[in-house]
């Protein structure tokens, strides 16, 4: 069996060490936001410098005496001391070394620190010297904090705002800081000091008014209202609220025109480009199938206007198109964020009493729209927007899905099973040099490893199951992640003497299915982290271009590629389990033929409209159902 998680340790009243004490230091935490700067000195008789002649050693702990680590403090960690450290070279001068000040983690109450003795001589009689002292973090240094942990960074920036209530230059970094990493209050907090402070200008109080707004939209919800007038609509007159002209919607309404519907397309503004004919509208009409953009407004315009009031000119400019066109229901797809398209949905739907449906846009996996800017995945503001896109599906007459895991995750939450509807083909339409099913009937057949976010210790354990699993199959492994990633896979199978079974070395985005194609995607789940997307947000894309997935067994894999006939999954703790699963999805092998039959399937309904259409008439037919 393989071992994938480290020794448990025991917990510390103070860090084990292995060499002589010569000074302790025990200080107070009062705020965890100011570092604390270390200076150390460790002199005596000696004709050369012992660079490594002492170490200094630091530990935080919480009110309770726990340890608490500080990862990103940019000291290493030692085993052997069990805490973080850094050499102090003993030599004959009097002067100390400066170490770069340390943010506490956060909880942090004391800190203990020693110096002891290293790799000098035991007889040696050495002058020493250790002290620390509290230093508040500057606003220039907020960039280095974010790069390394946003959560720093924010917690610096409260303590910034307490010491700099009214300064403009500190106000505008730390909203500017808060809208960055999606932290929904400090971005509250600065708004409201910038758009009252004396120092500010006009264009900074409307930017504070506006970040205020943009907070409105994301916790706020609009009045319940009665109808403007009763519903006149005709059940196969459907309205899209769509991102673009050019969008999957068009390509939905197209064929839904074949079957005898009446599809209106309507462009939101900030969607679209702006118009030159002295109207708010453009009108386009292709196909049978008729798109107005409201364009009365440039994008920049848009963006520089609050949410809710963009919102509100929205529904004025379309509730006359819907009511000229005798719309039945309308259907919000996705914009630049999961409910910007369905609060005007909803708002008109409202106004015309006519159902809606919405698609859901799972969290953390990127938008079809360009330029949609989304909050950093697990902030703030990303947990208000999905709480927002929430309360819409929970208005919605029907939602859309892409998959049954993202079904089940709408079920938890409180939304009806009956209300909830899978269509991967309309959430998830792949491009169209992916749709082309490859060939594997040869003999060479090639797998892409993907490593990217995956922690060392697993990266290792994948690594030793390697050389079984690959064996003397014909096959090329090709490898995404770091250098180091790649250095690795490549050690055990030069080790094996598998060498000419090694691929290409990606170090960016994981390669097109069609610009590889690879005939297995082998996928482990990443260290979550706030730049990593969901890591099966693209499954559908590769299976349509006939990739199988090989993904490490946990509930989302298990439900998205194994049941779902995508692949297969493998548990990374045993040593055979990825061997015999990787064998089984060899082109020559049985399960790999049925599931090669299942992404045909798969490939043909996501490249065929009409079947597209079918599937959302069924959701329709639902909508329209349960509004009478």
């Amino acid at each position: 069996m393989l071992t994938l998680t480290q020794p448990a340790r025991p917990p510390l009243s103070l860090p084990v060490k292995r060499g002589k004490p010569l000074k302790n230091l025990v200080l107070s935490v009062d705020n965890d936001a100011v570092a604390w700067a270390f200076h150390a000195r460790a002199s005596g008789d000696v004709t050369a410098p012992i660079p490594r002649g002492a170490v200094l050693t630091f530990q935080f702990y919480d009110s309770s005496g726990h340890v608490l680590d500080a990862p990103d403090c940019g000291f290493t960690y030692s085993d052997a001391l069990r805490s973080r450290f850094a050499y102090v070279p003993v030599s004959n001068k009097t002067a100390a070394i400066h170490l770069k000040p340390v943010l506490p983690p956060a909880g942090a109450a004391r800190l203990e620190c020693q110096l002891q003795r290293w790799q000098s001589p035991e007889e040696l009689r050495l002058s020493v010297e250790l002290s620390a002292e509290s230093k508040e973090v500057s606003l220039e240094q907020i960039p280095a904090l974010e790069a390394s942990n946003s959560a720093h960074a924010e917690r610096v920036a409260w303590r910034l705002l307490e010491l700099h209530v009214a300064s403009r230059p500190h106000l505008l970094e730390i909203q500017a800081l808060a809208w960055r990493i999606g932290a929904s209050r400090l971005l509250a907090k600065a708004s409201h000091l910038l758009d009252e402070a004396p120092e500010a200008r006009g264009y900074m109080r409307n930017q504070a008014r506006f970040a205020l707004a943009a907070l409105n939209d994301l916790e706020d919800w609009p009045a319940d209202a009665a109808p403007s007038l009763p519903h006149t609509g005709l059940p196969h007159r459907v309205a899209h609220l769509a991102p673009a002209q050019d969008s999957p919607a068009l390509q939905l309404s197209r064929a839904q025109f074949e079957r005898g519907m009446r599809p209106l397309v309507l462009v939101p503004s900030g969607y679209g480009q702006p118009s030159h004919a002295g109207s708010p509208y453009t009108v386009h009409e292709e196909a049978g199938v008729q798109s107005v953009t409201f364009n009365a407004l440039t994008p920049d315009a848009a963006r520089g206007i609050p949410r809710d009031d963009l919102r509100r000119f929205d529904v004025l400019l379309a509730e006359p198109w819907l009511r000229r066109a005798r719309t039945g229901l309308l259907h919000a797809h996705v914009g630049r964020s999961g409910h910007d398209l369905a609060l005007r949905a909803l708002a008109l739907a409202k106004r015309c009493a006519i159902p809606v449906v919405m698609d859901w846009h799972a969290p953390h996996t990127p938008f079809p729209f360009p330029d949609a800017t989304s909050p950093p995945p697990y902030s703030e503001s990303a947990q208000a927007a999905y709480r927002q896109q929430l309360r819409c599906a929970g208005r919605a007459d029907a939602v859309i899905v892409a998959d049954e895991w993202q079904a089940w995750q709408l079920r938890t939450e409180g939304i009806a099973a009956n209300r909830i509807f899978v269509l991967p083909q309309l959430i998830a339409t792949p491009t169209p040099a992916s749709l082309a099913i490859q060939d594997h009937s040869n003999k060479q057949w090639s797998a892409l490893l993907d490593l990217r976010g995956v922690d060392p210790l697993r990266l290792t354990a994948l690594a030793s199951v390697l050389p079984t699993a690959v064996g003397r199959k014909a096959v090329q492994l090709h490898v995404a992640g770091t250098d180091d990633a790649y250095r690795r896979v490549e050690d055990v199978l030069l080790e094996a003497g598998l060498g000419p079974s090694l691929g290409q070395h990606f170090d960016a985005a994981v390669p097109t299915p069609a610009t590889l194609r690879a005939s297995v995607l082998i996928r482990l789940r990443p260290h979550i982290r706030a730049d990593q997307p969901a890591w099966l947000s693209d499954v559908n894309s590769f299976a349509s271009a006939g990739t199988l997935i090989l993904a490490e067994s946990t509930p989302e894999s298990d439900y998205l590629i194994r049941e779902a006939g995508l692949g297969l999954t493998f548990d990374l703790t045993s040593d055979s389990a990825f061997a015999h699963a990787f064998s089984d999805l060899s082109p020559s092998r049985p399960v790999a033929a049925r599931l090669r039959r299942s992404l045909r399937i798969l490939a043909a309904a996501l490249n065929d409209p009409d079947a597209l259409a079918a599937s959302v008439d069924h959701v329709y037919h639902h909508a329209l159902c349960s509004v009478g």
